[in-house]
This record gives structure tokens, C-alpha cells and sequence, in this order.
């Protein structure tokens, strides 16, 4: 009987264990690594921002979580799915910040994901594919908009 080969795991759904940012990375199509390189730095460049690789389980599985430094709670602002097809980002949106939020003067693409966000314990959960940059200023328009806005309620 001839050896069989165990299939090896793809990297982003290997749970036990941790890759690292370059494997990541690697595992992404060549015509998204871009626009995930530069999500990846506009996330990280927010203030006062942590970037930590957490396995999320299915679907997001290996996920990059960007939380505040100084937030007591360790709630996340931001995640960066490397799923190796099409990056995502999804962002809890609480309702306080979401009621304040012009979507008028936001792209279809954005409000979409808002009116089509899960809502879990009063916070939206939408999430977008990295499709280009516009739509990533777009997100990180929102995250700045409501980082300001929770600052002011605090």
C-alpha cells in the first residue's frame, strides 16, 4: 500500500498554530496583498492603536484585531480578516455611534453594509471586502468618526 499524504492545512485555517503577519500575508491573492498591506498600516496608524493576531474560529479564523491601548474594555475597533480570496474588514458599530453617522454622505457601498450589518446586544456588525482603496478611506473614515465620537461621550 503506498504512503498516503496527509492535505496540509492553508495557513489562515491552521487553529493550532499561530502564524506569523508574513505568512499571513503570503497566503493572500498577489492582486489583493496590496490593499491589505495598506489597510493594514492605515489600521495600525490610528492612535493610540494594538494590532494582535487572534484566531477567530470559523469564518474569520486567523483575524488581525485593533483595539485602544488606553479602552479598559479591550474591545476591538477593527478587524482585518487575511481570508487569501478577499480581505475583509469589519467593524463593531454601536447604535449611539451609528445614529450619529451621516450615511447620506456616504458611498452605496458603505451604507449598504450598515442597513445590512448583523445587530448583536445593540452593536452592528458590518463587514466589507478590500475591493479598493476609496472604499478602505471610507472605513477608516467611520472608525475615526467614531473613535471621536466615543471620546467626547467619555
Amino acid at each position: 500500500m503506498p504512503p498516503t499524504r496527509t492535505p496540509t492545512r492553508p495557513i489562515w485555517e491552521d487553529r493550532f498554530a499561530k502564524p506569523t503577519f508574513g505568512a499571513l500575508r503570503a497566503g493572500i491573492e498577489p492582486s489583493h496583498a496590496d490593499l491589505f498591506d495598506l489597510a493594514r498600516t492605515r489600521l495600525a496608524a490610528l492612535p493610540d492603536t494594538v494590532e494582535d493576531l487572534v484566531w477567530h474560529g470559523i469564518p474569520w479564523r486567523w483575524t488581525l484585531v485593533y483595539r485602544q491601548s488606553q479602552d479598559a474594555t479591550g474591545a476591538a475597533m477593527a478587524y482585518l480578516v487575511p481570508k487569501p480570496d478577499r480581505p475583509l474588514v469589519a467593524l463593531p458599530v454601536p447604535h449611539e455611534v451609528l445614529s450619529i453617522v451621516r450615511l447620506k454622505k456616504s458611498s452605496r457601498l458603505i451604507r449598504e453594509g450598515l442597513s445590512q450589518a448583523k445587530v448583536v446586544a445593540g452593536v452592528y456588525w458590518p463587514q466589507w471586502e478590500l475591493t479598493s482603496k476609496t472604499l478602505l478611506d471610507e472605513i477608516i473614515s467611520l472608525i475615526e468618526h467614531r473613535l471621536v465620537s466615543t471620546t467626547q461621550s467619555a
